[in-house]
């Protein structure tokens, strides 16, 4: 398998994971995880109401690589992530 153009190492998806659609997402800081869950919004009896679409833990320690991909990310355009 080829290195993809920005030298990052391919990502494998073995499992055929599907992707799901949020409209926005709480975090819940805990001392050495965080867990930031996924919802959409859904209308329902005139009020409106959230759905939980995914949740994702990780560890505390992965927060630095996140926040990096984030600011390279879809509102700065794949050239911002260039090194």
């Amino acid at each position: 398998m080829a290195r993809r153009p920005d030298n990052r190492r391919p990502l494998l998806d073995p499992n055929g994971l599907s992707d799901d659609f949020a409209s926005g997402c709480d975090v819940q800081d805990h001392e050495d995880w965080l867990r930031v869950v996924f919802w959409v919004d859904v209308p329902g009896n005139g009020h409106g109401a959230r759905c939980k679409v995914r949740s994702l833990v990780l560890p505390r320690s992965a927060l630095p690589s996140v926040l990096q991909e984030l600011r390279g990310g879809p509102a700065h355009g794949r050239e911002a992530r260039r090194h």
